[in-house]
């Protein structure tokens, strides 16, 4: 309110044509210095009014303030646990990464071994089938051969035997003749 006052007082200022400055009107002093009392306290019960609005303001400002840094030094704090967890994460990571390529490449050594296994399986049971099936040729030549032989070589014992007692009959008869 009392600057509205200096701002009229401006506006009944004159100007000194000799010296281009504003002079101020000398009345306008006096009505200033003669200001009700009641005027000064409801002045300064509004300045009093509005300091407290601004300290108010001010300590909510700084309270926010407080806590925004009391944010931002928390979320510093979480950024760099996350960034510790990340590189503890990515040395996890390569870790397992080198420990998966050392499994394929084991199970590849796996799945070679097997394939040569089975083709040995493979050849094995087809030689296999290839001896089984000379050692029946085998045995049916064998069989063929001997079982002729062996045919007559029984015939031949069978013959032999009949001649063997029949010379041991001879021999026991003439035995017999010459010990009377």
């Amino acid at each position: 309110m009392a600057q509205d006052e200096r701002e009229a007082g401006m506006a009944n200022s004159t100007s000194d044509s000799k010296t281009g400055r504003d002079v101020e009107d000398p009345t306008q002093g006096l009505e200033e210095l003669c200001e009700s009392p009641e005027e000064e306290k409801s002045e300064k019960a509004l300045l009093h009014s509005r300091l407290e609005q601004q300290h108010r303001l001010i300590c909510i400002l700084k309270k926010n303030a407080d806590d925004a840094r009391k944010r931002c030094k928390g979320l510093e704090q979480l950024i760099m646990e996350l960034e510790k967890l990340r590189t503890e994460d990515a040395v996890k990571m390569k870790a397992q990464t080198q420990r998966i390529q050392h499994l394929e490449g084991r199970f590849m050594d796996l799945a070679s071994n097997h394939e040569k296994m089975i083709q040995f399986k493979d050849e094995h049971r087809k030689r296999h089938m290839q001896l089984w099936e000379e050692n029946k040729r085998l045995r049916q030549e064998n069989e063929m051969l001997f079982s002729q032989t062996v045919r007559e070589k029984e015939a031949e014992v069978l013959q032999l035997s009949a001649q063997a007692r029949k010379l041991s009959q001879q021999l026991d008869s003439l035995q017999e003749k010459c010990s009377y």
